[in-house]
């Protein structure tokens, strides 16, 4: 087995609706460590995550992260540091499925992965 860190997205732009931003690869086992959505629209903007198993689709009971406000003061974007996906295990086939209300947030996450 080889555990090793890795970015699982690096300023990924999130779309308006749920959708895969990482998938778990076989044979490996990712855990979160770190996920930071950054708004650098003019205005304000809410961002959504769901931790989908294989197989599953995006539903209410995968809901991890409903609407986290990201506020945008002038001149300057707003950054918002997820504790509710720090730790979240990702096994083989699972899926990481973020999105804004709309345009204009980033999204960086880091992690480990362990393969089998």
């Amino acid at each position: 087995m080889t555990v090793r860190a890795v970015v699982i997205a690096r300023n990924v732009q999130l779309p308006a609706s749920a959708a895969a931003q990482f998938t778990g690869p076989a044979n490996t086992v990712t855990v979160i460590k770190r996920a930071v959505f950054t708004n650098t629209s003019a205005g304000n903007r809410a961002v959504s995550a769901h931790v989908v198993p294989s197989g599953a689709t995006a539903s209410n009971s995968t809901l991890i992260l409903n609407g986290q406000e990201l506020t945008a003061p002038p001149g300057v974007g707003s950054s918002y540091v997820s504790p509710e996906l720090a730790g979240v295990v990702l096994n083989a086939g699972d899926t990481l499925q973020c999105f804004a209300d709309g345009t204009g947030v980033t999204f960086m996450v880091n992690g480990v992965q362990q393969t089998q």
